[in-house]
């Protein structure tokens, strides 16, 4: 014997709202789709936000620590080590295709290739989570800096807990900045982060 009618009806109602609260939360996700939690094991949770800014803070490296060095491939195939860069101004950006506000950043860390290049600054994209071909996105999107590839590991030690994620680390391998997000005015945050880390005189 089944339940009644009309409640029945209830969890036929209940499990409808179920559904589309679950869809709701899926297309969220996807349209977000910048702040994100690293779980392990190259797993991740995906939340919401129009500008791909952390709203809680982030654990990992921070200014004022030491740089943790790493040794990545770039889009090219060539080696890349973090160490071997001592001397020079390093600007990092962990980024993925897939992330709107990752795409934005790209013109700015262009410009600041262009301009402080010869200046001994570097900047290097830190491609993680990666769903697309980051090498083909960096040429369509006219970016010429180098980026390394399948940085996720390098993310979860630097505690990264969103992208696109910013670190500026000085001549002598310290952090000066870490910023996540586009937060404020990040583009003068920034070259301001670079400034300071550049040697005077």
């Amino acid at each position: 014997m089944g339940p009644p009618p009309a409640r029945e009806h209830e969890r036929h109602e209940q499990r409808n709202k179920e559904r589309s609260m679950s869809g709701v939360k899926t297309s969220l996700a996807i349209g977000g789709a910048c702040l994100l939690m690293v779980l392990g094991a190259g797993g991740m949770s995906i939340a919401n936000s129009a500008r791909g800014r952390v709203f809680a803070a982030a654990p990992g490296v921070q200014a004022g620590q030491a740089a943790p060095d790493w040794t990545l491939t770039d889009t090219d195939g060539k080696s890349v080590k973090l160490s071997e860069l001592r001397g020079k101004v390093v600007v990092m950006d962990f980024w993925a295709t897939w992330c709107v506000p990752c795409k934005v950043a790209m013109p700015e860390l262009e410009r600041i290739h262009n301009e402080m290049g010869d200046k001994g600054v570097v900047v290097l994209g830190m491609n993680a989570w990666e769903r697309g071909d980051p090498a083909k996105f960096k040429k369509q999107a006219g970016a010429h800096y180098r980026s390394t590839v399948k940085a996720d590991e390098v993310a979860e030690r630097y505690g990264v807990a969103a992208i696109p994620t910013f670190f500026v680390i000085d001549p002598e391998g310290k952090v000066v900045m870490r910023m996540d997000g586009l937060v404020g005015n990040w583009e003068r945050t920034i070259r301001d982060a670079i400034a300071m880390a550049l040697p005077k005189g």
